[in-house]
């Protein structure tokens, strides 16, 4: 029983860690997720994380992490060891669940808010692997900076369209884009999407890629730009969305 507690402390530690800003090594992630676990199955609490849920059938199971920086920057990430979406397990067909099960995960952001955003203010994002802080698959669930949803919703291709460029940039970083309906999301394996991408010849490990709501569809976002970590892209804590709104 007390090494099972072991994987918990360090969890703790590393979060109490990120809440001051220092610097995490880069599987603080990955002993988070097995801190969670262990109390799962000690306590029947998965504290420090929000829930684990263990997968049904072929689905696999994932973690809910609320990020120590702000309380509605939410995080998905596997129950097991899957450093990112270079991984070639993730296009497998049981991979295009990690991006259904963040999708829902987008109310912990609105209950975080206090009710005062939408759901569909709410977007997903992934690193690529130069891009991201963690060895551990993650995509992240939080506001998104206005300007940033408008240039995207506006420049929304129609379904069946395929990818598209977007005209402007985000960040100076071009980006392609695609439309696509809820059935498809619950059909299609996003990371079999972004390797199919046009420039990234079944590799998708240099993508950055990011997931909103627009209306009755959705819009996949991708770049092979590696300048900076998509994260730039979201509003931290919904400051932003919230004035606007």
């Amino acid at each position: 029983m007390r090494r099972a507690f072991i994987p918990l402390s360090l969890g703790l530690a590393l979060l109490a860690f990120g809440a001051a800003a220092l610097p995490l090594p880069r599987d603080a992630l990955w002993l988070v997720v097995r801190s969670c676990i262990v109390a799962q199955d000690t306590f029947g609490n998965p504290f420090p994380c929000l829930k684990v849920d263990a997968g049904q059938g072929a689905g696999p199971g994932y973690a809910i992490v609320r990020a120590p920086d702000r309380s509605t920057h939410i995080i998905l990430t596997p129950l097991v060891h899957i450093p990112g979406i270079e991984s070639p397990e993730l296009l497998r067909d049981g991979g295009g669940a990690y991006w259904r099960a963040a999708f829902e995960a987008r109310r912990y952001v609105v209950e975080s808010a206090g009710g005062r955003i939408r759901e569909r203010d709410v977007g997903l994002a992934l690193n690529s692997m130069d891009t991201r802080s963690q060895d551990q698959l993650h995509i992240h669930a939080e506001c998104f900076r206005p300007n940033v949803l408008a240039t995207l919703r506006a420049s929304a291709p129609p379904p069946n369209a395929g990818w598209g460029r977007l005209r402007a940039t985000l960040e100076g970083e071009p980006y392609l884009l695609r439309t696509i309906t809820r059935a498809e999301l619950e059909a299609t394996n996003l990371f079999a999407l972004l390797a199919a991408m046009p420039g990234a010849g079944g590799d998708p490990s240099r993508s950055k890629a990011l997931l909103i709501e627009v209306g009755d569809l959705l819009v996949l976002a991708a770049t092979r730009s590696s300048r900076r970590s998509i994260e730039s892209l979201l509003d931290h804590g919904c400051a932003r969305t919230l004035k606007q709104g």
